[in-house]
Parts: C-alpha cells; sequence; structure tokens
C-alpha cells in the first residue's frame, strides 16, 4: 500500500477507506487531518501519520479491530426427529430401564435412568422450540442421573480450533402433563472427555408447558489448551430430591425435556505456526 500514499490526502484517504480499519479511527484521522490543515507543517505530519497507518492497516496488522463473526456448528439430530415418534407413542425398550433408541445420542445413567424421544400433543407443549419431537430425560431415584449425550461413532462436531470460542445452547422444558417434580437440568461442552463448559437450571423454575434456553460458553482463550481435541455435547437430567422415609421411590421420578441443540463458534482461526 505504499504506493497509494503520495503526498496527497485524498489518496490516503483512499487507503484508509479500503483498509480493514474500523469506521470510528477512520473519522478520527480524517478529523485530525483537517485539523491539522491549518498549517503546513500539520499536513505534512498529518499525511505521513495517515499514510502510516493506512500501510500498517493494508498488511493486516490491525486485522484483529475487525468484527468476529459468529457461525453455526451443525448437531447430529438436533432436534431429536429421529427415530419418529407420532402423538405421544413412546416405544420403550433397550437399557437402562425404559430407554428409547435417539439416533446419533447415547442414553446412559444410574439403574432406573429413563429416556427417548417423545412426539409431542398439545398435553406436553403447545408448541416446540424446533420440529415436532423433543427428547426427554428421567432419573427415578434420589440421587440418580440420567444422560444424553452424542455418540462418539457418529459424532460429526469438528476439533477445536486456535482462535475460535463456542457456545453450547440448548432448550430446557417442563412438560405441561409432567406429574413428576422437575430436577436439574445440566448441559456441558466437552473436549475430548473433558468438561470445559456447563450450566444447569432448576427444570422447577421454568413454567410448565415451556422452554427456556440454557446456554454454556468456552471462550476462545480458554478453548487454546485444547485444540485438535473433538467436541462433544453431554445433556443430564439429576435426581437432587433426598431420600424419602415416607413416599416410596416410585413417587419422586424427576423428568426434563429437551430440544433445539445449537453450538455457535465465535472468531476467527488462528493460522499455524502464529
Amino acid at each position: 500500500s505504499g504506493k497509494n500514499c503520495t503526498a496527497e490526502t485524498k489518496s490516503c484517504d483512499i487507503a484508509l477507506a479500503s483498509a480493514r480499519l474500523s469506521p470510528i479511527i477512520r473519522h478520527r484521522y480524517r478529523t485530525q487531518s483537517r485539523v491539522a490543515d491549518s498549517s503546513g507543517e500539520g499536513r505534512v505530519i498529518n499525511r505521513r501519520l495517515t499514510c502510516l497507518v493506512a500501510s500498517i492497516v493494508g498488511m493486516g496488522l490491525f486485522g484483529g479491530l475487525t468484527a468476529r463473526a459468529d457461525f453455526s456448528i451443525a448437531v447430529p439430530n438436533y432436534s431429536f426427529e429421529n427415530p419418529i415418534r407420532t402423538g405421544g407413542n413412546v416405544s420403550l425398550g433397550g437399557t437402562p430401564d425404559s430407554n428409547n433408541a435417539i439416533s446419533n445420542w447415547d442414553i446412559s445413567g444410574d439403574l432406573f435412568g429413563a429416556g427417548g424421544v417423545f412426539g409431542n400433543t398439545a398435553a406436553q407443549f403447545a408448541s416446540l422450540p424446533a420440529g415436532t419431537q423433543f427428547a426427554y430425560l428421567a432419573a427415578a431415584r434420589p440421587g440418580y442421573v440420567a444422560n444424553l449425550q452424542l455418540t462418539p461413532s457418529t459424532n460429526s462436531l469438528p476439533s477445536i480450533v486456535a482462535g475460535i470460542g463456542y457456545t453450547l445452547t440448548v432448550a430446557v422444558g417442563n412438560r405441561m402433563d409432567n406429574v413428576y417434580p422437575a430436577g436439574t437440568a445440566t448441559i456441558s461442552l466437552l473436549a475430548g472427555n473433558t468438561v470445559v463448559a456447563s450450566n444447569f437450571v432448576n427444570v422447577g423454575t421454568v413454567a410448565k408447558g415451556t422452554f427456556i434456553d440454557l446456554s454454556a460458553t468456552l471462550d476462545a482463550l480458554t478453548a487454546a489448551s485444547y485444540v485438535g481435541q473433538q467436541l462433544s455435547i453431554r445433556i443430564t437430567e439429576t435426581n437432587t430430591m433426598l431420600h424419602p422415609t415416607t413416599n416410596p421411590p416410585s413417587s419422586i421420578r424427576k423428568e426434563a425435556a429437551f430440544d433445539s441443540v445449537r453450538l455457535i463458534g465465535t472468531g476467527k482461526p488462528v493460522p499455524a505456526g502464529r
């Protein structure tokens, strides 16, 4: 860009306009240049200063001042539309207790944990954040958990890239017809087998028949320690009730609904070796 930095302020303005510099900084330099035009010496200094900034920007040294774009990362079966269930028909089976198979996701947990997909009806939710089905997890006894995690063999999430931060968002719901006390829902973002970001909500605070968005963020600085490790997602329902003295275990099942799993990347990759 040195060849554009002639003694003419106009050509330097063109260099600035085309450079990847924020509009605020361009405005300040142009204002400064107009003020200094009252003296010949000021004009020379400001031409040089303006051209120097344009040259630096042209070489990409101010690239970090540009806005960092957000981009979506595809999550397999993000709204739990596979397998297909209709009219609330949940075909049970598998292990542990009462599990459905969910495409691209594994269900695990303690004995009497349960999970699967549910074909929504007006009895559960008036509408869903995405699609026509939602996933559910139930922890049947105090201290027990039920987990939903992307299946390693079908997990198509990318590996962590230097310079990128990641935000996981999951819609967490409390069914209108849920007769069980709501437990604690936790969402986690993993690098390999390590939880690197998580957040939780007491599902009982979610109005019945509605969903809320729950998010967890791994910032780019922290993510730098996990570059190259594959991302994964885990969703957990925990029964936090203490062991009862009068109620049988079957009466204290904790259940939550989940939908619309989203993963957003923020930033720009850092070139190798920098």
